[in-house]
This record gives C-alpha cells, structure tokens and sequence, in this order.
C-alpha cells in the first residue's frame, strides 16, 4: 500500500496512530500483511513471475513497516499477538525467498 503522491508507505502515515478505540487501523495492518503473504504464495508467485520482484520487494517494505511501528502501537495484548504471530509467518516467506533478516 504505497501512497503515491508521496512515496510513503501509507502504513507509515496512518498505523502511529493507532489506538485500540479504531479498530481500521489495525485492520489495515493486517490486511497488509495478508496482501503481502497471498501474493508470496508459491502458486501466485508461478502466476505472476513476471512480477514477483515487485511482489516480493512490497512483502519486505512491509514486513519493515510494520516490525518497525510496532514497538510504538497502542493496541491490546491480543491484537499485538496477532500481529506478531501474523509478522512471524512473514519473516519465515522472505528468508526462505533469500531475504537477510538477521537484523528484524
């Protein structure tokens, strides 16, 4: 979810303020990520092999984004867990995709 007039990631812009009274911000988290791991899947990577760089370069943005917003999210016990559990499976796609995570 890249916000084109500024070349932002939109989740820089709108999951800092997050807070459990608005639940649409964690909601585009998580279909942040859910976008990221559909489309990193091996099926839809043979799909659209001519652009699963794109693909996976996006999945990495995001798993960046998103690692590093978490520490400052105001959200409940449960929706972190489910973020991180979320974040997990993530990390596991882009190291097997060749990705240095060592550092996340």
């Amino acid at each position: 979810m890249k916000n084109q007039s500024s070349g932002k990631h939109l989740l820089s812009e709108v999951a800092p303020n997050l807070l459990d009274s608005d639940p649409t911000g964690m909601w585009l988290l998580m279909a942040d990520l859910q976008y990221a791991l559909t489309y990193l899947d091996e099926k839809e990577g043979q799909r659209y092999a001519a652009t699963f760089p794109a693909i996976q370069r996006h999945a990495r943005r995001t798993y960046d984004e998103i690692v590093g917003l978490l520490p400052r999210l105001t959200i409940s016990d449960e929706n972190r867990r489910q973020l991180e559990a979320r974040i997990s499976v993530l990390k596991t796609r882009l190291i097997q995709l060749g990705e240095d995570i060592s550092s996340s």
